[in-house]
């Protein structure tokens, strides 16, 4: 199993960033 490099975990970081803010948003606005 290849470890992931810089830019694959930087791109990961930023899909769950994105991914927290919706939920995030989606709970504030239910709410």
């Amino acid at each position: 199993m290849k470890e992931k490099t810089k830019q694959e975990w930087r791109n990961l970081g930023d899909v769950m960033i994105w991914i927290a803010i919706v939920l995030i948003i989606g709970f504030v606005w239910s709410y």
